[in-house]
């Protein structure tokens, strides 16, 4: 089997804001909105709210059909595990020390997005006191996920969300807010081929076929990708920079991973160690992003 490298240590520079800053998560909530997460032994969600009867409840014991949202909480703040021989050193979430909450809205790969669960999911994590959603879906616009993302952003939160795999800019992308988070992937080498150029957009991540953990117990993937991992990398840096300066709005946060990133024809490129760099000398009077 070809190796993957667990690109985030030479290319988004996570390892240099954990090993220079001490910024690991601490403290620090993630929601993700997906198809919930599975019991693996690096993650361990604070809660889970699942789909039952079209609403969601808290369970203690989850039941998951899809690993995607297993894989995505992997990236966010999964902790160590060693891969076997066919792999490539460990697994570690960008944010291994954040506390994941867990909001299912789909249960497999060929179920809608329901407008109506991910209002409750949004309420919840609202609830839950989290800072950083992620929200790794595209699906129709509606106005109640509108007014609860207003809400969300209104209590602080900051909103990662993707474009489409072929670069279109679908809902809640194109909602158009400050605090929010438009996210795309980019090829391993950081070039632009193929990638959506669309001003909406605000930080790209190069992205691989990356491992992380699947929803079965001791399982893992190995061909992860997109930009649904390209937006869980996001929130992971979120989730760095809060911990690093607490006193950050969630406006702030946007534009310190805006302003931070590595430039290219004035596209920003996820640098997490400059994030968090940004984070620890941001003041009211640091640039602000346009």
């Amino acid at each position: 089997m070809e190796q993957k490298e667990h690109f985030h240590n030479n290319i988004t520079k996570t390892h240099d804001a954990w090993n220079k800053y001490q910024a690991l998560g601490q403290r620090i909530k993630v929601a993700i909105l997906d198809s919930g997460i599975g019991n693996h032994p690096i993650l361990k969600p604070l809660k889970h709210y699942k789909i039952n009867n079209g609403t969601l409840v808290l369970s203690e014991n989850p039941n998951i059909d899809w690993d995607h949202g297993t894989s995505i909480a992997g990236l966010i703040g999964g902790g160590k595990i060693e891969l076997n021989e066919e792999g490539a050193g460990k697994i570690l979430g960008v944010a291994p020390e954040c506390k994941i909450i867990d909001c299912q809205i789909v249960i497999s790969k060929s179920t809608d997005v329901n407008p109506g669960l991910v209002v409750l999911a949004i309420n919840n994590a609202i609830k839950e006191g989290v800072k950083v959603i992620n929200c790794s879906y595209t699906f129709e616009r509606n106005d109640t996920v509108i007014a609860a993302i207003d809400k969300a952003l209104k209590a602080g939160i900051i909103f990662c969300c993707p474009v489409q795999n072929d670069g279109q800019l679908e809902f809640p992308a194109s909602l158009d807010r400050s605090g929010m988070l438009v996210v795309e992937a980019i090829p391993k080498d950081g070039s632009f081929n193929g990638a959506s150029v669309s001003a909406a957009v605000d930080i790209y991540v190069p992205i691989g076929k990356i491992y992380t953990i699947a929803a079965n117990k001791n399982d893992y993937v190995s061909d992860f990708g997109g930009t649904s991992a390209a937006t869980a990398f996001v929130s992971g840096v979120a989730a760095l920079v809060l911990s690093a300066n607490q006193d950050l709005t969630n406006i702030e946060v946007a534009n310190i991973i805006k302003n931070s990133g590595t430039k290219d024809n004035g596209k920003s490129i996820l640098d997490a160690s400059a994030a968090v760099e940004m984070a620890l000398s941001w003041n009211t009077s640091s640039p602000k992003a346009t």
